[in-house]
């Protein structure tokens, strides 16, 4: 398989899928014929062609939601506001917002993998959702700007954790730059970090699993 998951050697996959069928789709016949080749016990050289690179691939909307609970540390995101009386049905339903969430950034399975792209809905949902600012600004021990930034006392570590919390990943330098340049004109360090959170949560690379 090459990096965009096409096959490259099309005549020795068509003649090893018309064996599979023949042998009645034996799995252990799949896998001792595989073994057996040459190709197979040959041993490793140095090149790195098959690993050169990882195709990003969009996440499905089950896997954005989880990321999002597990980065602000919350199992759920509520629908709607913590203020007033909840209904008795919406009490029931202690993850409306799973339901609601899927509903925007439901995909058709069908739909091939390189066509996956993110929509106009999805996006208005993460950028003006009063639901994620509310979880981000939530200023409680389990919210995870709160316990950085009591664990963590250097500004630029902060920046690091929430990119790893975020994205799995340390800041570029530059992208170090930027955050330290915006916390220093930020009215408060909380307001400063709760807006990079925003940020982070909103690029690509939090919708892509690489």
């Amino acid at each position: 398989m090459g990096p965009d998951r096409e096959c490259v050697n099309e005549e020795t996959l068509t003649l090893l899928s018309d064996a599979f069928v023949a042998n009645n789709y034996d799995l252990k016949w799949l896998i001792r014929t595989i073994a057996a080749t040459r190709m197979y016990q040959r041993a490793p050289n140095n090149a790195a062609e098959g690993f050169a690179k990882c195709e990003p691939i969009r996440l499905r909307s089950d896997q954005i939601y989880a990321s999002l609970c597990q980065t602000l540390g919350v199992t759920s995101l509520p629908l709607r506001p913590s203020e007033g009386r909840r209904s008795p049905y919406e009490m029931q339903r202690m993850d409306a917002g799973r339901e609601e969430f899927s509903r925007i950034f439901g995909f058709d399975p069908s739909t091939p993998r390189d066509e996956l792209t993110g929509s106009i809905p999805e996006a208005l949902f993460m950028m003006n959702s009063t639901l994620l600012t509310r979880v981000i600004a939530t200023p409680d021990n389990s919210n995870l700007i709160t316990r950085i930034s009591t664990n963590v006392l250097a500004e630029e570590d902060i920046v690091s954790e929430l990119y790893l919390s975020s994205l799995g990943r340390e800041p570029g330098d530059g992208e170090l730059k930027i955050a330290m340049e915006h916390l220093k004109t930020s009215p408060s360090l909380r307001e400063g970090l709760e807006d990079l959170l925003w940020a982070l949560l909103n690029s690509p690379e939090f919708f892509t699993r690489r």
